[in-house]
């Protein structure tokens, strides 16, 4: 559950008992418990969150199925799991992902549409397919099993 406060982001997951405190100011970085969060470079060995089940083995270490894109995101942004792959044709509304990407971008992930579209949007109606990473190698790689 994202809440914005005093300048504050915070992200409540439902998972865990205590809450995750994330600063942010676009442009400036993200910081998890006052420590910059910087992208790991692990690709073959990666724990790659997933939404919906891809149709080929992928070589990644474990996959973990999250239930939320923001919070899949915000994992990615913390260094918990490495990746995001979306495999669900458009199905992410755009506030399903904007705080978690937000979060990701400004903590040095990569976070895109599968398809090139800008994720930054406003028409209520408009679903997006996501991908994030910690790297842009594993961006890449991640690309082939969208």
């Amino acid at each position: 559950i994202p809440i914005n406060f005093d300048g504050r982001f915070w992200v409540l997951p439902r998972r865990e008992l205590d809450a995750i405190l994330f600063d942010r100011a676009i442009s400036a970085g993200a910081t998890f418990h006052q420590m910059v969060v910087e992208a790991p470079l692990i690709e073959g060995d990666a724990v790659v969150g997933v939404a919906g089940l891809p149709s080929q083995a992928a070589p990644w270490k474990q996959y973990r199925s999250l239930g939320s894109a923001a919070l899949a995101l915000c994992d990615v942004a913390a260094g918990r799991v490495d990746a995001f792959l979306d495999v669900l044709d458009d199905q992410h509304y755009p506030w399903d992902y904007l705080g978690g990407m937000l979060i990701g971008r400004e903590a040095g992930a990569s976070v895109v549409d599968v398809h090139g579209r800008d994720l930054v949007i406003t028409d209520p109606e408009a679903r997006r397919q996501l991908l994030a990473a910690a790297t842009p190698e594993l961006l890449d790689e991640l690309r082939a099993y969208a």
